[in-house]
This record gives structure tokens, sequence and C-alpha cells, in this order.
């Protein structure tokens, strides 16, 4: 199912955005593996399926009864009443969603309410809706309106849901309440007792997407679990920015997945294989040429490796930018140590990334909104999960902040050129804020219980288990280790080090869990200062083994790690900056943990 609203476009010709155009092609892509604005829009295969319609406070400024009406003229539109009923019998769970018209419940912005029988109608909808609400035996129960109960964008909360729709969703155990209004993408969660949470879900991105966050305080800071977009943009309203949806996918357990319609997620359902390039602190130097040599040579490497393999994508791992981050989103490090670097058309595919430390330094929010400036640059969230479906096999991909969780080194104070030798460094001590931290690892241990997928990958910037210089971290070991134990995770993929190394310990669930180090994306270190903290059968791979003087600033051979996924198992080859590729590994289906 797809979830999507504000589709209205534009009054004057094209009568269509571009951010609609651009919302639409994902939106096909989408649909496919799993007339002017409306038909001549949407008009790709897979989205020639029935429309589920309700009536936004713009609609009723024009005719809405030939809204309904031209149900009867289309394939797809489906607008039998201002509000009613969908049942989906499902073979394992059923679903029912109230479909409902707020602008009756609530008024519009001119006094439509003050007509007699449309208030008589606003009470004779509020009673269907209690009635439904209370005679529903589904498993899941959702209701769809267009002004949303929450929200921290522009238009804000919607007092008269909130004090009079909000109380029926929570009395009845309401799976979600999904709406638009607001041009954006959210999900707020609010705990209402032990066992049942109430999602509150706007998606109102469809021709436009703005970047208010106006009301962002009538939303504890806790109970907003995503919002997008965060760029500004001066012409939004216009629709000349990324627009999003939300896809949604039921079964016994239901996952909801947002998608902007400024890179895919997932792709390449039809393929018997999963290509991936897995690198980690590319971030550089802070002075010209901005780029290491060690990270010139290996771009050439990966470049070939990428068009000889066909890879799909590449995951980076974190310190982005070094010492100190970015200060703003239209920083020229982007350019000068990521895109000028990374140009080879092979790389031209989604660089999937997560910060580090070195990140945190600086203003990371800048290198969250600078996915809307680049074609390959994908870093949507702190944190967050991809999931790749192929034709025989599927792999989900959480990608964490590990500083979130356990806090910031003192590496670097500053951006000098040589205080990465000089800097006082410790083992990070805890989070700086309690509150976001508990937040993530909640998400974490849902989406690892949750995935049924034939593999499993967790990313972080800080290893859990290191040989090198900085070692293994504490806070990893003892809190996120036993999840990836107890949940059967195939690999956990980390940076921070700069070296290559592949560890493997057995669980007592039956499987050997995976840790791979990849951070000489732009220097590599020698160290082994830890190396006894790990037992010698359980160290398989480590590089480099010989010193070198001035490997901090880059003048060595780096090194990155291919992984090719197949249904029967997931290759990993360690390949150096001289293009020799040093081991090779294998990783086994993961057990699913029940």
């Amino acid at each position: 199912m797809i979830i999507v609203g504000d589709i209205g476009g534009l009054p004057v010709y094209p009568y269509y955005t571009f951010a609609q155009t651009r919302v639409a092609e994902v939106m096909e892509d989408w649909a496919i593996r799993k007339k002017n604005t409306f038909e001549n829009i949407y008009n790709g295969k897979g989205l020639n399926v029935p429309w589920y319609m309700t009536a936004g406070n713009h609609d009723y400024l024009g005719n809405i009864s030939a809204q309904i009406s031209y149900t009867n003229n289309s394939h797809k539109w489906r607008f039998p009443g201002l509000y009613y009923k969908l049942s989906f019998p499902l073979a394992h769970t059923c679903v029912e969603i109230l479909m409902i018209d707020t602008i009756m419940l609530c008024g519009n912005v001119v006094k439509v309410q003050k007509d007699h029988h449309f208030r008589q109608e606003a009470e004779r909808q509020w009673r269907w809706i209690e009635e439904n609400l209370k005679i529903s035996k589904a498993d899941y129960l959702f209701v769809a309106g267009h002004y949303p109960i929450h929200s921290m964008a522009s238009h804000g909360p919607t007092n008269c849901l909130r004090e009079r729709l909000d109380p029926l969703l929570k009395r009845y155990h309401v799976s979600a309440y999904f709406s638009g209004h607001d041009h954006t993408l959210q999900h707020i969660v609010y705990p209402i007792k032990e066992g049942y949470e109430m999602h509150y879900v706007v998606s109102g991105a469809g021709s436009r997407s703005d970047h208010s966050t106006k009301h962002l305080g009538t939303i504890p800071t806790q109970f907003l679990m995503f919002h997008y977009p965060i760029g500004w943009n001066p012409v939004s309203n216009w629709g000349f920015t990324y627009g999003g949806f939300l896809y949604m996918e039921i079964t016994k357990r239901f996952a909801i997945d947002f998608v902007g319609a400024v890179k895919d997620i997932t792709t390449d359902e039809g393929t018997a294989y999963l290509k991936i390039i897995v690198v980690g602190d590319i971030g550089g130097l802070p002075e010209f040429p901005y780029y290491t040599y060690a990270q010139s040579k290996l771009e050439k490497v990966m470049e070939n490796w990428a068009k000889e393999k066909d890879i799909h994508c590449v995951v980076s791992v974190g310190d982005n930018i070094y010492y100190v981050g970015v200060k703003n989103e239209h920083d020229s490090r982007f350019h000068t140590t990521f895109e000028n670097v990374y140009r080879g058309p092979g790389l031209n595919v989604s660089w999937y990334t997560i910060a580090g430390n070195h990140d945190h330094f600086g203003n990371i929010t800048a290198q969250i909104a600078y996915t809307n400036h680049s074609q390959k640059w994908v870093f949507p969230e702190l944190y967050y999960k991809l999931s790749f479906t192929r034709n025989n096999f599927s792999v989900d991909v959480l990608m964490i902040d590990t500083i979130v969780l356990c806090g910031n080194t003192a590496d670097i104070k500053n951006g000098g050129f040589f205080d990465i030798f000089i800097s006082k460094r410790f083992h990070p001590k805890g989070p700086s804020e309690v509150t976001p931290a508990e937040k993530q690892w909640r998400w974490i241990e849902e989406n690892l219980n949750s995935s049924r997928a034939d593999y499993l990958f967790v990313v972080g910037h800080y290893p859990v288990y290191s040989m090198g210089s900085h070692g293994p971290t504490d806070c990893l070991r003892e809190r996120l280790n036993p999840l990836l134990r107890f949940y059967n995770v195939s690999a956990y993929l980390s940076g921070h080090e700069h070296n290559l190394q592949h560890i493997v310990y057995p669980t007592d669930r039956g499987h050997l869990l995976h840790y791979v180090v990849s951070g000489a994306g732009s220097r590599a270190d020698h160290s082994k200062k830890h190396i006894r903290t790990i037992p010698k059968n359980f160290l398989k791979f480590h590089y480099p083994s010989s010193w070198n003087p001035v490997s901090q600033l880059g003048f060595t051979y780096g090194g990155f790690v291919f992984m090719e996924i197949t249904k029967a198992n997931a290759t990993l080859e360690f390949v150096t900056g001289n293009n020799v590729e040093k081991y090779k590994a294998t990783i086994e289906p993961r057990l699913i943990a029940v």
C-alpha cells in the first residue's frame, strides 16, 4: 500500500509540480516492485491500482461532489463518499481503514460549518466514526483524514481533532492515524499504555515539500521519530523540491517506510544478487588538496571494481569530513573531499552514509541536509533502515549512529592540520544526551526483532571489537553486542580504525557473528595496540601490517571491502589501494530469531 497526500499540483500550466513528477517516478518504481494533474501524472503501470481518496481543504473550495462523481469516469480514482470504510481480509490478518472527512468535522478556511445542514452532517459523521471503531475486530485498524492531529510543521496540530477524535482513537486502540495537509513526511508516536503506542503519520508531500518546523515545540522530542524535509528551499511551495510518500507493507507484523523522491531505498528486485562496496573514514584533509594520496589511489581501484562488478551502492561508515566536519550544507568540503574525488561513473550510485565522531564535531544536520543537493550522497537521518529485496532473498541494513549511543572522543579540538598528532584522545564515555540515545536503542531492538530478512547487517562508525589503535568500544560490547548475538545478525560493519579487519565470534545460538572494520578510505594505520583483546583464532584478517611513519596523513595504500550477496551466501573481498585482493571470506544466510 502507498500513502500519499496533497497531490493537487498547480492551478496553472503545466498543472503539476517538479516534486510531483519526481514522486510519481519513485512511486511507480515502488509499485512495480512491491489527465493534467492526476491521470496524466500517475500513469505508470504499477500505479494502475485503486486510489482511495479523501477530501482536503482546497478540494472544498471547489465542487466536491464532482470529485465523488469522477469515480465513475476513472479506472483508479475511488471516492465513493465523503467518508467510508475499507476492509481488507488477508490470508493471515485483517485490515480496516476509516476514510474520514476532517473538513466537514472541523471546518475550512471558509466557514462552511455555518451551514446548518453541514453541522448536522458533521455530527452524523462523528457518530459513524465511533460506531465503526467500536465494532471493528480487525488486526489493524487505521483512520485516514486530511488534517493532522499532531504536526510539527507550518499548520501544526488540529485542535478539533485533538479534542474529539484523538480520544476515540486511543480508546479503541487504533493502529495509526494517516493525514496530509502539511507538505511534509512525519512519524509521531505517543505511548498510551504498556503494550500500546499510537502512531500519527503525515504524508502530505505528494506535489511539494515544506521545510517548516514552526510547531516543533508542540511535540515532545522523544515522540517525534522522523520528519522530512530538513533543508530550506525558498520555492518549496511551488514544488521545486523533492516530495515524498509512505509505503506500507502489512503482515502479521507491519512495517512502514518513508520514501523521499530523492533516492530509491529498495532497488532491482529482479536480480539474483546485491553488490556493495563498504568503505569508511573517507574524510580527507582539512587543507589543500582536501584529499589524501591514499584516498586518490583507492578511488581509482574502487571505480574499477564498481564498473567491473556493477555495484548497486556504497555503504560509507562515517568520518566523512576530517577533522571537524562541515559548517553548513553548502560547505565546499562536500565537493573537494567527496564529489570531486569519487566522480567515476561506476561510483555514481547511492552512497548510504552515517556519521563518525569527527562529523559530530561539526554541523551534523548540514550533512543530513546535503542529501538534497547531491546525486549520490544519501544521509536521510542520523539512523535509518535500508531494505533490499531480490528475486529469491532479502537484506536488511540498520544504519546507526554510535556517537549518539556512546558519546564522542576528544580527537580534535580544532581543524588544524597537525592536530591529529597532538590532541588528547579518550574512549567514548557515554552519550552526551541520554534521551536520544535511549530512543535509538529502542529503535534498534525493534528493527532487529521485526526483521525476517535472509541477511541482517548493522552499520555503525565505532567498532564493537578491534585490534587497532582505538580498540573495542565498551559501550557497544556491553549493550549492542548482546542484541546482535540474540537476533542472529549476519555482520556488524564499522570504521573508526583506519584499517581493514575481519573478526568472527561464535554465538550460543548456533551461528557465527562477523565483525568487519573498513575504515581505510583515506589513510591506513598499522597499529596492533589491542590485538590481545581478541582471541587469536577469532581474528581472521587485518591490514596493513607494516609500519608507516606518516600513515595518518594518507601517504599509504588504503582499502575497502567488496560484498556480493546471493541466496547461497555473502562473499567479502578485502581490497587494498594498489588493487590487491588480500583476503576473502563468506557469510551464510542467517537463522531467523523467533
